[in-house]
C-alpha cells in the first residue's frame, strides 16, 4: 500500500472537518432545532485523534443570528454546569429568546451568558498529545472548527486550506 504523504494527510483531516460539517444545521432558519441534528463539536476530536478535550470539560456551540448574518461560537465549560448551561444553549439555538424578549435583550442576555466566569473559548481547554501533528491539527480546529452554517456576512470568513495539489486544482475548478 502507498504511504500517504504529511500534506495528503493532512488534507484528509481538513476535508473530514469540511465534510462533517455541512451536517451542521442551519440554524439562520426560524423552524429548525439544533436538538434535531446528529451534528456534534465532539466529533471533531474522533476526526483530529491527536487532540483531546480536558477532562471535565464539555464542548458545544452557540449560533449568533444578529442583523447581518448567523454563525456559531465553540464554548466550552465545566461538566459540573451540564445541565444549566444546556438549556441556555438551547434556549439560544433554538430561537425560544427573540418570542420571549426583544432583539436587543435577545443580544443581551447572550452577552451576559458568554462573559461568564466560567465559560471559555474551547481553545483553551485542548491538550496536544506534543507531536508535530497535534500542533497542525490544532491549527486546523482553530481556523475552521466554527466554519460551519455560516450566513450572509458571516461567510465573508469562509476559509479554506489547500495541502495538495489536487486540492488547489479543485478548488480552481470551482471557481471557474
Amino acid at each position: 500500500m502507498k504511504k500517504m504523504t504529511k500534506a495528503k494527510k493532512f488534507q484528509v483531516w481538513i476535508n473530514k472537518i469540511k465534510s462533517y460539517q455541512k451536517k451542521a444545521p442551519d440554524l439562520f432558519e426560524k423552524n429548525i432545532k439544533k436538538s434535531d441534528s446528529k451534528f456534534k463539536i465532539d466529533h471533531y476530536f474522533d476526526i483530529l485523534e491527536n487532540l483531546e478535550l480536558e477532562p471535565g470539560w464539555l464542548v458545544d456551540y452557540l449560533y449568533l443570528q444578529q442583523r447581518l448574518g448567523g454563525e456559531p461560537i465553540i464554548i466550552a465549560f465545566p461538566e459540573s454546569k451540564k445541565t444549566e448551561y444546556q438549556k441556555i444553549i438551547n434556549k439560544i439555538n433554538n430561537n425560544e429568546l427573540e418570542s420571549k424578549a426583544e432583539a436587543n435583550d435577545s443580544e443581551n442576555i447572550i452577552s451576559t451568558f458568554l462573559n461568564y466566569d466560567d465559560l471559555d473559548n474551547y481553545l483553551e481547554h485542548l491538550r496536544l498529545d506534543g507531536s508535530e501533528v497535534s500542533y497542525f491539527q490544532f491549527v486546523i480546529l482553530a481556523k475552521l472548527g466554527s466554519q460551519f452554517a455560516l450566513f450572509w456576512h458571516a461567510a465573508y470568513n469562509d476559509l479554506k486550506f489547500i495541502c495538495t495539489p489536487e486540492a488547489a486544482e479543485k478548488l480552481i475548478k470551482k471557481l471557474e
